[in-house]
């Protein structure tokens, strides 16, 4: 995310939590934030509000994952994939998962 002459980098850590770092005009981490992004107080502002967002998704997943095993809820593969393995939200818990794969009347784990 632009935030005055630099950006914003969100990275999920772990499975919970949001880490933030600051960007340079030139892609470099930045310790602090330069005068211009300073300045940028409605920018900085969205960025935050979009980590406290993204945090309380990340806090609903597993509960939501859990659901799906007392759902009985199955997918094809394309869809399961798109919606948890390359997820940039579900894909951070769902890779660390065993999950139940279906074919015919075979009930096959895996990761």
């Amino acid at each position: 995310m632009s935030v005055g002459d630099g950006a914003a980098h969100l990275a999920i850590d772990g499975t919970s939590s949001v880490g933030l770092s600051w960007r340079t005009p030139d892609g470099k981490t930045a310790k602090s934030l330069s005068v211009a992004m300073r300045d940028a107080k409605d920018e900085i502002r969205a960025v935050r509000s979009r980590v406290k967002a993204i945090e309380a998704d990340l806090s609903l997943i597993p509960w939501r994952i859990q659901r799906l095993w007392l759902d009985n809820r199955r997918w094809n593969t394309e869809a399961w994939r798109w919606r948890y393995a390359e997820h940039p939200l579900t894909g951070a818990i769902s890779r660390r998962l065993i999950w139940t794969l279906h074919r015919g009347d075979q009930h096959i784990p895996g990761i």
